[in-house]
């Protein structure tokens, strides 16, 4: 409940901030009269070996210098018709509609991405000890232990991340990083006990993986803003 609870409130938070600050104010620049009138050209691919490489890496999505979702490699069926339709819509419309809209649909829909990525990141926990709870009786052997960690520290993550959109000021911002690393070093060895090298390691192969899936997540947001408007 508090991870869900504080989920929502930094959501609320960015939404207040963006309000503010489009993202179509930093990214989007002037473009000719004549770029905008065919934007989905580069949606559609420009030669057969674009197409041959669609059908064999499968499905791929992109951004362009001009905002445009490129997406390749989707089967020609009644499904991958709708959706290429939908990203059509979306590269006629303007540089700063298309930025709006991918906006909105991250607000809209990035609290749901939260709450998939949560179990990735305990399963990812799972695996970093898979084999070593005999030696410490008292660290986490379930997974549903580990999805409670996992729980614990994601909500300490959005209330450090609220308090930074909210104070954004230098100071502040070095004491939350400092807290970060003194918050996680200690619940890493209060929860899971074992060497400082091996937290470390651990730590590390977590990290990276989970910044592959939510890599993943941002660009599947992106593509569900253009999508599901």
């Amino acid at each position: 409940r508090l991870f869900l609870a504080m989920s929502l409130i930094l959501f609320a938070v960015i939404r207040l901030e963006v309000g503010t600050v489009k993202l179509s104010d930093i990214v989007v620049s002037d473009k000719s009269d004549a770029a905008k009138s065919e934007p989905a050209a580069v949606a559609k691919g420009n030669g057969k070996d674009d197409d041959a490489a669609d059908t064999l890496t499968g499905l791929q999505l992109n951004l362009d210098d001009d905002m445009n979702l490129v997406v390749r490699g989707a089967a020609n069926t009644f499904l991958g018709t709708a959706l290429r339709q939908r990203v059509e819509r979306f590269n006629h419309l303007s540089p700063k509609e298309k930025a709006d809209q991918i906006v909105d649909g991250a607000l809209r829909y990035g609290s749901y991405m939260m709450f998939l990525l949560l179990p990735v990141f305990a399963g990812l926990q799972y695996l970093s000890y898979v084999g070593r709870s005999n030696r410490y009786p008292g660290r986490p052997r379930l997974y549903a232990e580990h999805l409670v960690y996992a729980a614990h520290l994601h909500t300490f993550w959005f209330l450090v991340a609220i308090v930074a959109l909210v104070v954004p000021w230098k100071p502040v911002l070095i004491a939350l990083a400092v807290w970060i690393v003194f918050y996680i070093a200690r619940a890493k060895r209060v929860v899971y006990a074992g060497s400082w090298w091996g937290r470390l390691v651990r730590s590390l192969f977590v990290v990276g993986t989970y910044a592959v899936a939510v890599t993943a997540a941002m660009a599947g947001l992106v593509f569900a803003s253009v999508v599901l408007r």
